[in-house]
């Protein structure tokens, strides 16, 4: 049975405010012992949540060694792009884990009051979980050869919304987005990658802090060997990293501004299964890894996704390291999938 967070929260302030009749005790100054009992009967991730956003001492709570396993799973986020064209808003639905198919919110993002002329097509608008943000991207056709593109960023436990400088650039550029840390610090760095042109002889990446004014755009050469890629810039320790389909590793410094080819060499198995290949790449332990398909296999005229193949990107000799297990961690596959803990 689920025990709701406010009462279990009272059930124990109360004991406590019997026990010190003369001495009020404030909320963040409760024993850190006491905390982490209530926090493991609370089994509910929404609870776990709003526990955590109290106050910094609660937020500093270590969940005791039987924390339901629910804690752990990731929520799912929905939300329908054809509304948003049609309202001009952005209507998104989470879904935890102990909820099953009942949604446990719905938020609205309104692009008029965000000063964001909405797309007149479904699929000129995109969305995505990056770092535990839902990254919204717009784009409409401006003077013809022109993409005008608007950025926002929502948090829905915080119903935070943060607004990004607008693009300008020619219709063939296709960005991938992400940035590196908390977005509300001066120190997070947003990126936007286009690598994915295979006639473009160069690299296209524009980033932004939120000091400046406007994005900052940078072109760097191409070598000939390095296939063009759309997958999203993994951030590790200072670096934006680029994965190729041939498993091919580029990386972007934000100290620097440099752009550096750290490996061309082509994994056989990579390039020999191109033709079918999904592949996404993700950082791990502080590695960088790469998870992908190869195609689908066909049974009672049912088509079933093929089982997935994980690799480590071996700095020392730079090669890719198949990995047989990830131990006690999970890895939950997808762009709308999102990480409470």
């Amino acid at each position: 049975m689920m025990v709701g967070f406010d009462r279990v929260v009272n059930r124990f302030y109360s004991f406590i405010w019997k026990k010190q009749t003369y001495n009020k005790v404030l909320w963040s100054e409760l024993d850190s012992n006491l905390l982490g009992e209530i926090y493991c009967r609370l089994t509910s991730p929404t609870d776990q949540t709003r526990f955590r956003a109290v106050c910094k001492s609660w937020l500093a709570v270590h969940p005791v060694s039987n924390t339901t396993s629910l804690a752990f799973l990731p929520w799912f986020i929905g939300f329908s792009l054809s509304i948003a064209s049609a309202h001009n808003r952005l209507d998104f639905i989470l879904y935890e884990p102990s909820s099953r198919l009942d949604a446990t919110s719905v938020h609205t993002v309104s692009l008029t009051k965000l000063s964001i002329p909405c797309p007149p097509a479904w699929n000129e608008i995109n969305a995505e979980v990056v770092n535990n943000w839902l990254f919204v991207c717009t784009r409409r056709t401006y003077r013809s050869s022109f993409y005008r593109r608007n950025f926002v960023l929502f948090s829905p436990f915080t119903k935070q919304v943060i607004k990004l400088p607008q693009s300008d650039h020619p219709l063939p550029f296709k960005f991938r987005r992400t940035f590196s840390t908390d977005p509300n610090s001066p120190d997070c760095v947003f990126l936007l990658l286009d690598a994915a042109c295979p006639n473009s002889s160069t690299i296209r990446i524009m980033t932004y802090r939120n000091i400046d004014k406007e994005w900052t755009a940078t072109q760097f050469e191409r070598v000939d060997e390095f296939i063009p890629c759309s997958c999203v810039p993994i951030y590790i320790q200072g670096k934006f990293y680029i994965v190729s389909p041939f498993g091919q590793v580029a990386s972007y410094d934000i100290l620097n501004g440099r752009f550096r080819f750290e490996n061309i060499a082509i994994d056989n198995h990579l390039a020999q299964n191109y033709s079918s290949l999904n592949y996404l790449v993700f950082e791990l332990n502080g590695d960088l890894m790469l998870i992908y398909y190869l195609g689908s296999l066909k049974k009672n005229n049912h088509n079933i996704q093929a089982k997935p193949c994980i690799k480590r990107f071996d700095w020392s000799i730079k090669v890719w390291i198949p990995v047989i297990s990830l131990g006690d961690q999970s890895l939950f596959v997808g762009k709308n999938f999102w990480s409470v803990q």
